[in-house]
């Protein structure tokens, strides 16, 4: 508290699963939260985030106030209302601000080797083919994921930084209309990377659709909109890494039904993608 200068801290907000995040406020009585990895491991992960937040400058994302990485801790400013596009029922126009959000965040990288290329993690997903497909996944589908995933990352691009997890509970209400990103995971590679966490993640369920499969294509077709890309390369980043992702995280956590649930929504944007 001495190094910031902090009045007071709150209760922690129940959602964080990964760091120590809580109401602070400074002196003087400005909002602020506080966010303080819980494990030493995780100091790699918080020097990202801050070398993402510092290149955004409180544009697209919440403001970073003070850090000091070798503590793990950060100083964010607080997001007022603060409620996550997760509340928003109407998932076409969740889908139109998180692109909007996307667009907002993609920018020229900064130099500083901090950052993670998408073709690392791309590498450690192709490298999957040595590694036993789980029961759960589509056996007929991996050849396809394999190749289009290769396809994808030669493909020439313009590298931006990129958020990494644009999903609903990462973007916190700020004003009439406007969302601020929080928890950016520090990344830069091809722009359509960033709409796999937003293809894997549904608030409602995916059941709560009549249809689950027209909603995904809407979901796709609403992407392609705001963003300027084809639907079939939209699609095509969506399933490749969300099947490879369920993939990796079935062989990491056999017990874990989720990715269960990420091999669902990839085999729903097969149809899609070329």
């Amino acid at each position: 508290m001495r190094r910031w200068s902090l009045e007071s801290i709150g209760t922690p907000f129940p959602a964080a699963q990964y760091s120590f995040v809580a109401p602070a406020r400074l002196a003087g009585g400005r909002e602020a939260v506080l966010k303080v990895g819980f494990v030493h491991s995780a100091s790699d992960d918080i020097a990202r985030e801050i070398a993402a937040l510092t290149c955004y400058g409180g544009n697209g994302a919440i403001a970073l106030i003070e850090h000091h990485a070798p503590d793990g801790a950060l100083l964010l400013a607080r997001a007022r209302p603060g409620t996550p596009l997760a509340d928003e029922r109407d998932d076409e126009r969740a889908t139109h601000v998180a692109a909007r959000s996307m667009k907002t965040l993609w920018r020229a990288a900064p130099t500083t080797d901090l950052l993670i290329p998408v073709s690392l993690w791309g590498q450690q997903r192709l490298s999957l083919e040595r590694d036993a497909l789980p029961s759960a996944l589509d056996a007929a589908l991996a050849p396809r994921a394999h190749g289009l995933l290769r396809d994808l990352l030669n493909a020439p691009n313009k590298p931006v930084l990129l958020h990494g997890d644009v999903h609903p509970w990462n973007l916190l209400r700020v004003g009439d209309e406007v969302y601020g990103a929080i928890d950016p995971k520090g990344c830069y590679g091809d722009p359509l990377y960033e709409v796999i966490a937003w293809l894997r993640n549904w608030p409602a369920g995916l059941d709560h659709f009549p249809n689950p499969s027209d909603a995904m294509q809407k979901r796709v077709e609403w992407l392609s909109h705001e963003l300027g890309y084809p639907v079939e390369q939209i699609a095509a980043w969506g399933f490749a890494g969300l099947f490879l992702d369920a993939w990796h995280d079935s062989l990491r956590n056999p017990s874990d039904p989720y990715p269960t649930h990420v091999m669902r929504c990839a085999a729903l944007l097969a149809p899609l993608a070329t």
